[in-house]
């Protein structure tokens, strides 16, 4: 009642009369419902906006469940312990046949019965895993301990079967029935994940929502002939907190200053008046700004938090988000190079077999090509001593003693330690011994290995792949389409300028979506807790790519200049006369021209002919930019700059634009002074443009910024670190964190820098001259001090008694290295 009332504030009222509506799930969450018998069961509330702005929520009740393996031929009797130990908690059990990757000899069609434990609610399902999961986890750790060899021999012993009367469970007491469960599976799904992903109802799609009234089910049918999305009400808001200087904000001593809320561009806050901020074309942001008493007259659908927190001094300001610009798989350019290679190899993390896996199968005959033996390179770091002086460490550590467990206890032999304890003295002593030897710890050896790759696995893993691939095709076909049309009415209808933009953005976000999805498929794959992870698959993804680019480069320097090998794909020149693109009509009426790419086609036959598996393709794509700009330096190496057609920076080679690590300075002079490069249509203004760049910020330097004001010129030339740990722990070692963390505490209370989470931002003095850059590291803090205090403490910093300290600005101090 609590959740439908507050629903019903932001206008989402549930369906209770029967009919019939079109909305577009903006969001859902999993939820309780009681159904004609009065009882509790678990269900979804969509949440759907329809095309006149009104809005409505539907509950759709659906069964959680989770799945059990049992040993074989025992079905039947852990159904039958189950329904008893848990009556009234399991709505429904029932077997289901399922394909089991890791069932020997599957590929012929063998499937492994599941137990479907279905319950009506969530919490039913959480008491009944949590009681289950120690025992499938003790059975699991019992099979591992079990030896492979033994248990074949014993089965070869009693009649020729892989399976003894007491491991197919049907001997089983009934208080024995939990060593019969081996494995569960879909126990971790989020419901309202689960039922999404069964029922295929998604997020920012349009629906027809069909209520019957509570004795049925509503049904929820996608609408794939609507496309445009209505424009839901967007809530962002921002808090702004005191914070002591060189702190992170504390919730339990600093106080909130002020909170923002901005809902659909009007800005409600105090004491602020209508702003802009329109960091693109695209994205016009004129706020207007008024007050509210409270939230109560504020309805949002889409909720967006910013962090933002303001130092003791209270000078509020405001703080944007910045996006993130993902990198893309680009080659020749451009190559989906790891996308490729997990198409082209029906190539994924079950798909990698050994010896006993195929031994297992019937399809593995004489001349049969189902295997794709495939190299990957090993990198591994190993201890320089060899076997036999580890033995002798070993003896040395047992005729040892070891401190007791308590204080006042006797000594211990080292065969009394535990295993962890004995490997923490073995690697300790064994690193010593190795450091003083070797004069080295590791060793890195590299080893080219072997892995076979089953060619007739199932290909879910790859056919989900290549769906989010072709789907990421479709978006940018489709941004492309309405690019042009917003280009084409951009002196048109002001509505249907603006549709045109809206769905241009639309369409971009989608294919950047599926662009990051499609890179973590490989990432996951490097991840140790991740459900497909395998060493094997990233290895030959790596060296398989690598070999690739390299053919390539051999392939491009017979035809022109290759300028960069990148892990994806290849920057090069080729002459004018090359061959690009070739033009073939067609007889098909949607599409009566195609276009073919030379170069791409001539790299598709390279890799076809060299790497890939028969009956199997790949697309390399190749792609024109704007501008390639060469600077030939003295001692004949290429620097270069390729630009996008739509004048933003796509590659740099031998400088490149800095993001982390450097002054404000620098990035923005290396931002505008790139641009400036596209400016002009000769040589000479071209080099204009950039001269009027240069002396801008070479008039900045020379006059000392003496026309900037000082907060501007501390942005520019202050940099920022943080602090992991607590300053006593760093002990002397010497950095410019650590030296503007200790002159803090010269003029501020001790305590406000003892702690863990210091921010430490500072200039470098060129004053002491000849100190070293740690002993000339400055905080800003300084600045902002009373006068007296900051004159002190500068000429006692910079050891110049005499030093004028004019106002508030950075007297005396300059950037290192300028």
């Amino acid at each position: 009642e609590f959740t439908d009332g507050m629903d019903e504030r932001f206008g989402f009222e549930r369906m209770k009369e029967p009919g019939e509506k079109t909305g577009w799930l903006i969001n859902m969450h999993p939820t309780e419902i009681l159904d004609d018998d009065r009882q509790m069961i678990s269900a979804v509330d969509y949440y759907f906006i329809q095309e006149d702005g009104n809005r409505f929520k539907v509950a759709l009740p659906y069964k959680p469940y989770f799945y059990i393996a049992t040993k074989k031929n025992c079905e039947r009797e852990v159904i039958s312990f189950l329904s008893k130990k848990f009556q009234g908690k399991v709505a429904k059990l029932e077997v289901v046949p399922k394909e089991d990757l890791n069932l020997p000899n599957h590929l012929v069609g063998l499937k492994r019965n599941y137990i479907k434990l279905s319950f009506n609610t969530v919490d039913d399902l959480v008491k009944v895993k949590r009681e289950i999961s120690p025992a499938v986890r003790k059975n699991r750790e019992r099979e591992k301990s079990n030896d492979a060899y033994t248990s074949m021999l014993s089965s070869a012993l009693v009649g020729g079967s892989l399976v003894t009367a007491d491991e197919d469970g049907t001997s089983k007491k009934m208080t024995e029935q939990p060593d019969n469960i081996i494995d569960m599976r879909e126990y971790d799904v989020p419901y309202h994940v689960c039922v999404s992903i069964d029922l295929k109802i998604h997020v920012a799609h349009w629906y027809n929502v069909l209520y019957r009234g509570s004795a049925y089910p509503p049904e929820i049918v996608c609408r794939d002939d609507l496309v445009e999305r209505p424009d839901p009400v967007v809530l962002a808001f921002d808090i702004e907190t005191t914070k002591l200087p060189l702190k992170f904000p504390d919730a339990e001593t600093d106080q909130i200053m002020m909170i923002s809320y901005m809902i659909d561009g009007q800005v409600k806050s105090f004491a602020l008046l209508d702003f802009e901020f329109t960091p693109k074309p695209e994205y016009e942001g004129p706020f207007t700004v008024f007050n509210e008493p409270d939230e109560v007259r504020m309805k949002f659908m889409i909720c967006i938090v910013y962090k933002t927190v303001t130092e003791c001094q209270h000078h509020p300001h405001q703080q944007t988000t910045s996006t993130v610009q993902f990198s893309s798989w680009i080659g020749c350019k451009e190559i989906d190079l790891i996308v490729m290679t997990l198409l082209d190899k029906i190539f994924f993390p079950s798909a990698m077999v050994d010896e006993a896996t195929c031994a297992a199968c019937d399809l593995n005959k004489p001349g049969a090509n189902c295997q794709r033996r495939m190299t990957w390179q090993w990198r591994g770091e190993i201890m320089p001593a060899s076997r036999s002086e580890f033995h002798r460490i070993q003896q040395q550590l047992e005729s040892e003693k070891f401190p007791a467990l308590f204080p006042n206890g006797p000594t211990r032999p080292f065969h009394v330690l535990s295993r962890e304890e004995q490997a923490r003295h073995e690697k300790k002593r064994l690193g010593d011994y190795c450091r003083k030897a070797y004069k080295k710890v590791h060793l890195t050896r590299l080893e080219e290995r072997v892995t076979a790759i089953c060619q007739r696995e199932n290909s879910f893993y790859v056919d989900t792949v290549q769906a989010f691939r072709d789907r990421r095709y479709e978006f940018k076909g489709l941004h492309k389409v309405w690019k042009k049309l917003s280009t084409a009415q951009d002196n048109g209808d002001a509505v249907e300028v603006k549709r045109c933009k809206n769905m241009e953005i639309l369409y971009e976000s989608l294919q950047l979506a599926q662009k990051c999805i499609l890179n973590s498929f490989y990432g996951c794959v490097m991840r140790k807790g991740a459900r497909w992870y395998s060493m094997e698959m990233a290895g030959i993804v790596c060296f398989t790519g690598a070999n690739i680019i390299t053919q390539a480069r051999e392939l491009i320097e017979q035809i022109g200049r290759p300028l960069e090998l990148d892990t994806d794909g290849i920057w090069c020149v080729l002459p004018n006369t090359f061959p690009e693109n070739f033009v073939i009509k067609s007889t098909n009426e949607k599409k009566p021209k195609v276009t073919i790419s030379y170069p791409g086609a001539m790299l598709n036959i390279m890799v076809k002919v060299i790497f890939l598996a028969p009956l199997l393709t790949s697309k390399l794509h190749y792609r024109q930019f704007l501008a390639v700009t060469l600077f030939l330096s003295s001692v004949h190496i290429f620097r270069y700059a390729v630009f996008n057609e739509d004048g933003s920076l796509a590659e740099l080679k031998g400088f490149e634009v800095k993001r982390r690590g450097e002054l404000q300075l620098i990035k923005i002079f290396q931002s505008s002074v790139f641009e400036a490069f596209l400016k002009g249509t000769t040589l000479e203004e071209v080099y204009a443009s950039v001269a009027k760049v240069a002396d801008y910020w070479l008039d900045v330097l020379y006059s000392k910024a003496a026309n900037m004001p000082d907060a501007e010129l501390f942005e520019l030339i202050s940099e920022n670190r943080s602090m992991s740990r607590k300053l006593e722990d760093y002990g002397e070692r010497k950095s410019t964190s650590i030296s503007t963390t200790k002159c803090p505490a010269e003029f501020l209370c001790d305590q406000m820098v003892k702690d863990a989470g210091l921010s430490c931002r500072y200039v470098i003095s060129r004053k002491p001259e000849g100190s070293p850059v740690t002993e000339r590291a400055i905080p800003l803090a300084i600045f902002q001090a009373e006068e007296s205090v900051k004159k002190h403490f500068l000429r006692k910093w910079l050891k110049m008694p005499s030093l004028h300290v004019p106002g508030s600005g950075p007297a005396g101090l300059h950037v290192y290295g300028q």
